[in-house]
């Protein structure tokens, strides 16, 4: 009898032991949880945060156009060199020795006379009909590639003086003053933001 007993106690003891062990384990998950609850609100924070700026930016670029486009055009940097033949043009761009051209006026398609530009560009590649390279910073009434205003890298035409002339190499595309003296204006601030995001976010790692 003292045999079973014993047993039974061993028994009892081994299954509350056992219940312990399991609301500790259902304790630890509870609490995972709760922290990782109390850690979205960060995160979306931080993600809040970055949308805004990233909206505030565009609002400034919009503001921009739209005063280029309604105040008699675009002012732009104009300059050109062909296999090295200005250095002033080539990056890195001094604007203190080219001067902001205000307004930039241009042709346009199929019409005479020159017209207030809306973009300001800069192209930089090699020619393909005679291999030299090429680094031109101007403005434009009308979206240089494929009537769509946006940057581009690969293989393109561009008409000049009515002649179709193609180019290996990027046209980048803006709508503001001056933005053609950037090397990369779209990508620069599209990597300032992603780093902004990158330091709103890295506090947020357990």
């Amino acid at each position: 009898q003292r045999g079973v007993a014993a047993a039974g106690e061993w028994e009892r003891g081994r299954a509350k032991a056992e219940g312990n062990s399991g609301f500790e384990s259902e304790r630890q998950k509870v609490e995972q949880k709760t922290d990782s609850f109390e850690r979205m609100p960060a995160a979306v924070e931080a993600l809040l945060l970055a949308a805004c700026l990233l909206a505030i930016l565009n609002s400034v670029c919009e503001a921009q156009v739209f005063s280029s486009d309604s105040g008699g055009g675009i002012s732009c940097y104009v300059c050109s060199s062909i296999n090295g033949s200005n250095p002033a043009c080539h990056d890195p761009f001094d604007s203190s020795l080219i001067g902001l051209t205000t307004p930039c006026n241009q042709g346009r398609r199929a019409q005479n006379g020159v017209f207030p530009a809306r973009f300001c560009f800069k192209l930089k590649g090699r020619r393909r009909s005679d291999g030299q390279s090429v680094l031109v910073r101007r403005c434009s009434v009308d979206p240089l590639v494929n009537n769509v205003m946006k940057s581009h890298c690969g293989n393109f035409k561009l008409a000049n003086d009515g002649e179709q002339q193609y180019f290996d190499g990027c046209v980048t595309m803006c709508r503001f003053d001056g933005c053609n003296s950037a090397s990369r204006g779209t990508a620069a601030s599209t990597a300032v933001m992603m780093m902004l995001l990158a330091a709103l976010l890295l506090p947020l790692k357990p």
